[in-house]
């Protein structure tokens, strides 16, 4: 301890105020911990416009006073892996070691400096300077065409200011993908932004008052452009170089930035890192959930942060939202996904907005249906995304999507027909929805459709599906047009296995629950065409339709009381009795309507609730898959054992891989 130190002690140390920062500090107040929060300047965001700042940093500070926060004005340096200095200021001002059981850092970040063109707050501007000018200039040149530039740019523009922009690549937004860019850029130059792409800004000079930058291409030819002020955009690095960092044994990145793990922790365990200071995204959303995780952590919670449902937007015009995983990225990672998407200008409220540029696209793996991510471009796309972020962190599927009535004439409506659109049910889909589920399943049409005397379906891969009678297969699908994935279950067994891990089942309880609430891809031979022999083979399609209601009926059923006294999940080839599926008076058939009070079995396929067809007193090629409840009567092997399914093999393991 320096001679004049102050010693203090702590259970938590927050170093910055920012938005991790004081979020971590009140959390870490309200779970009772004695926390110290260190910050440099105001507490609580950005000074970017006083009216709004002064509010926002005034509540802030009463928050944490609120919350026993002890707040203490300085710059923070670590000591050791449990000390700190902090310096109150100027001379005489003094500092005090504080010692701390674990400490965050959440310095923020500041902007990335061109050489050449450094920043003086007059002529050459960064982000905060950009947003502090008390007149609107005539020109202004922005380097860089990122996230910060074109929201600059569009702003500046739409006051009046003629913009150019210079970017070292060949387009704008390089974290984006080439249509949403489009988007962007056409609005952009519809505000009057003239780009000049693969060009690198070198340096300046001031003339007339004006600066005059120049800039060099990739074939090293140089240019000058002319404006009253320059905005530098090319990106920020991390505020951790006055930290003390190398005492604790902690080595940022070349951006300043440190590694954290999904609960914020650093290679050092008593030292998080939130917001900026923990590397992109650099968002202060992001910053918000890091700082609420990592004091949730210290204070023994198991907190964490699942980054694939962080969103992140680009207040351009038109807006820009994005979650997830895009369809590259999705098969990347070795999902098979499916998209759908949405135009702004089949959206009754964009156009009342006259802002019908841009769609809403969906992103879905193909085997679950499970979301995996979103883009939006247009109108209020910052708003929209967070649906599809919740989507994410809920493991929510695209029926979940599509099913939730939004409110008309809204936005909104958008994320849900994208979602609709990737299970080819889209009201505003121009395509046939018959042909669209045909493509979808992947059932045989036209010549590649083969059906012998005993009802078959044949697939390309040559596997023969008895569809009815005592020779009942099981067809494994991918729900996409592949039609050589139908093929006989127990025959392409390592397939199938492929197949299972993606919607396998999790036993709770007496219940059977499915992960991926639609568990089609055992397909039972009699599934919602029962009766072949009465039934044309092209119905399987109508059929299939059907089976991929699964989740509502299931609801439908189980508050109905339809389902028979809790007992071992039914097997395949276990005779049920009807009576315990379906209540007579209330029989549910095709699709899920109701059949008339007192209805035979006899009159046709019976389906229950989960669009099961019973047969008669039996239920013909069962699917454990979905079913909660059902008390099994006899077993009956010699009538409904399906022949395509090996006896003892184990089809639905108990979790998901």
């Amino acid at each position: 301890m320096v001679v004049g130190d102050i010693a203090t002690g702590t259970d938590v140390l927050v170093i910055g105020a920012g938005p991790g920062g004081y979020v971590a500090a009140i959390r870490g107040g309200q779970l009772g911990l004695d926390v110290t929060l260190v910050e440099k300047d105001a507490y609580g965001l950005v000074d970017w416009k006083d009216g709004v700042v002064d509010q926002l940093t005034g509540g802030v500070e009463k928050l944490c006073k609120a919350n026993g926060v002890n707040l203490l004005p300085g710059r923070a340096e670590f000591v050791d892996e449990n000390t700190a200095r902090v310096a109150h200021g100027g001379d005489g001002q003094g500092s005090e070691s504080i010692e701390f059981e674990n400490a965050v850092i959440a310095t923020g970040s500041r902007p990335v400096e061109v050489p050449g063109l450094e920043f003086d707050g007059e002529h050459i501007l960064d982000s905060t300077d950009a947003l502090a000018l008390e007149e609107v200039p005539e020109s202004m040149l922005v380097v860089g065409g990122g996230y910060i530039g074109m929201e600059l740019s569009t702003v500046y523009a739409k006051l009046g200011t003629e913009v150019t922009v210079v970017e070292m690549l060949d387009d704008i937004l390089p974290a984006y993908e080439d249509d949403i860019k489009r988007v962007v850029r056409d609005r952009a130059e519809s505000l009057g932004i003239d780009f000049h792409f693969g060009e690198a800004a070198a340096g300046w000079k001031e003339t007339a008052g004006e600066a005059v930058v120049t800039t060099e291409t990739e074939d090293d030819e140089t240019r000058e452009h002319v404006a009253e002020k320059v905005l530098v955009a090319v990106g920020r690095e991390a505020v951790t170089d006055t930290l003390g960092l190398e005492n604790v044994g902690l080595e940022p990145n070349d951006d300043g930035t440190l590694d954290t793990d999904h609960q914020a922790r650093t290679d050092v365990d008593s030292v998080f890192a939130v917001g900026d200071a923990a590397g992109e995204p650099m968002l202060a959303h992001k910053a918000y959930k890091e700082g609420h995780v990592a004091i949730e952590v210290i204070d023994g919670e198991p907190a964490a942060l699942d980054y694939q449902a962080v969103p992140a937007a680009v207040f351009t015009d038109p807006e820009i939202g994005t979650v997830g995983m895009t369809e590259a990225e999705a098969e990347a990672a070795g999902f098979d996904p499916i998209v759908g998407q949405m135009p702004f200008q089949a959206s009754g409220r964009a156009l009342t907005l006259e802002e019908d540029d841009g769609f809403a696209r969906i992103v879905a793996d193909a085997d679950t249906e499970f979301v995996l991510g979103a883009q939006i471009v247009g109108p209020g796309a910052a708003e929209l995304i967070a649906e599809v972020g919740l989507a994410i962190e809920m493991g929510a599927q695209l029926e979940d999507v599509a099913a939730t009535v939004h409110t008309h004439p809204t936005l909104s409506e958008a994320v849900a027909e994208a979602a609709a659109n990737a299970r080819g049910e889209a009201v505003h889909d121009a395509r046939n929805p018959r042909q669209r589920r045909r493509q979808r399943f992947g059932v045989l049409d036209g010549p590649e459709r083969a059906v012998d005397d005993e009802m078959a379906v044949v697939g390309d891969d040559g596997a023969v599906l008895p569809l009815c009678g005592p020779e009942v297969g099981v067809a494994a699908q991918r729900r996409q047009p592949r039609l050589d994935d139908w093929h006989r279950v127990g025959e392409g067994l390592q397939r199938d296995r492929q197949v299972k891990r993606r919607r396998a089942l999790r036993v709770v309880g007496d219940h059977e629950k499915s992960v991926g609430r639609r568990v089609d891809e055992f397909l039972p031979g009699v599934g919602r065409a029962a009766a072949l022999d009465e039934v044309a083979v092209g119905e399987l399609v109508d059929a299939v339709d059907g089976e991929v209601r699964g989740r509502r009926l299931q609801r439908r059923q189980r508050n109905s009381g339809l389902a028979g006294e809790p007992s071992r999940p039914v097997g395949r080839g276990d005779a049920v009795d009807l009576e315990t599926l379906v209540d007579p008076p209330a029989q549910l058939a095709d699709g899920g309507r109701r059949r008339r009070p007192g209805a035979e079995a006899d009159d046709g396929p019976v389906l229950d609730g989960r669009g099961r067809a019973l047969a008669g007193p039996a239920l013909c090629g069962l699917r454990t898959a979905g079913l909660l409840h059902a008390r099994v009567v006899a077993p009956q092997a010699e009538k409904a054992t399906p022949s395509a399914v090996e006896p003892g093999v184990d089809y639905f393991p108990a979790r998901r891989d």
